[in-house]
Formats: C-alpha cells, sequence, structure tokens
C-alpha cells in the first residue's frame, strides 16, 4: 500500500517508496493490450477499434529546482492526448488513495460510456515528446 494520504501535501517531497508502489500496484496494470474504449471520447461501435497495447508504463522521480515532479513515461501505439490525460488521472485517483487499484481493472472491463473516467486538466502536464516507429517504418522508404 501507498505512504499515507498526509504525505501528498504540495511542497512534500517524493519518496521512493511512492515511486515503487505506483509502478508495481498502478502503472503495472496498464501494460499489455486492453480495450481503451473508456478513455475514448465518443466511440464507435467497431469491434477492436479500441483495443490498443502497452509496452511500457513507468514513474520516476524529477527533481526541478525545489520542487519534485512525477514523471510518467508510457511506450503504447495508437494512443490520443485525452486517452493519456485520462490515464494519468486514473493513476492520481489511486495514488491519492480515492479508489483502489482495482478500478483500473473495472474500467478495462466495463461496457463502453458506462463509466465516467475522468480527465486530468492540462495544466500542470506536461507532454514531452512523441515517437511514431510503426508509422515511420512504414513510410521509410517513400
Amino acid at each position: 500500500s501507498p505512504p499515507p494520504r498526509e504525505q501528498y501535501e504540495v511542497g512534500e517531497r517524493i519518496s521512493e517508496e511512492f515511486i515503487a508502489f505506483a509502478n508495481s500496484s498502478i502503472l503495472s496494470k496498464f501494460i499489455g493490450e486492453h480495450e481503451f474504449r473508456n478513455f475514448a471520447r465518443r466511440v464507435k461501435d467497431v469491434p477492436g477499434s479500441t483495443r490498443k497495447r502497452i509496452y511500457s508504463c513507468f514513474a520516476e522521480r524529477v527533481r526541478v529546482g525545489d520542487a519534485d515532479w512525477v514523471c510518467i513515461t508510457l511506450h503504447g501505439n495508437a494512443f490520443m492526448l485525452n486517452q493519456i490525460r485520462k490515464m494519468v488521472a486514473v493513476f492520481i485517483l489511486v495514488a491519492r488513495q480515492q479508489c483502489p487499484a482495482a478500478y483500473i481493472d473495472l474500467i478495462f472491463a466495463a461496457e463502453p460510456s458506462s463509466l465516467d473516467v475522468p480527465v486530468s486538466p492540462a495544466y500542470p502536464l506536461v507532454f514531452d515528446s512523441a515517437f511514431f516507429e510503426d508509422y515511420n517504418a512504414m513510410f521509410a522508404d517513400n
């Protein structure tokens, strides 16, 4: 279980214990192939259209000046920014103990639009970079 919630106050340092918990108990649930229909807006009823794969997903502590930040690195295929914001929102809910980690499994298993998955606010999220390995390889000869 994560450190007590009182440790997540603004200005506090992020512990290695928290990062280990985040990686092993929260972000590891996203790895693999899942139905991300509840992470998408206006899902069309096309079988497999929301089936996506995450190859790796992990957190690390980054210190910028006097502040600690959690940097989440996600390597997957065909994700939209809004879907990533929803994954971050679920991560925050579980990390702050506002819902159990089993909520992630429930989101993947639920029928489309039967759950209202929150979207994290754009600020203070920083989208650092995107890589299009498969797309670039497909058009490398052109």
